[in-house]
């Protein structure tokens, strides 16, 4: 064996590595991630309540912190809206599938009635 053949393995584990967490992190939305950011954001500010007697200072880091939860809620209901859009035409294309096919219906109509 060369020793070129250790580093190689050690190149190709970690590519597949790199490709499977590319490949989870594909399908993963934005919101994932700011909920990750909430809790940093939320155990950074638990310092103000020692920055109460510089007034700026709180204000700045109030004013940081509403900006963020705007921007977390802005891309949450995006997210809705997103998830609302993809219900709606996989609803529809079910519909289309299945009640929406005559064929589709007319088996069920003999299926019922030779149930009778």
């Amino acid at each position: 064996m060369s020793e070129s053949d250790p580093e190689q393995d050690r190149t190709s584990l970690k590519r597949l590595f790199l490709d499977a967490l590319e490949r989870v992190n594909r399908g993963r939305p934005a919101s994932a991630y700011l909920l990750l950011a909430i809790l940093v954001v939320a155990g950074l500010s638990t310092h103000v309540v020692h920055i109460l007697d510089s007034p700026h200072r709180m204000a700045l880091w109030l004013t940081l912190n509403l900006v963020f939860f705007f921007v977390v809620f802005v891309r949450a209901v995006f997210d809705c809206g997103e998830i609302l859009r993809d219900y709606v035409v996989n609803r529809e294309r079910a519909f289309r599938e299945t009640l929406g096919e005559e064929e589709f219906v007319e088996r069920m109509h003999h299926n019922v009635t030779l149930g009778e």
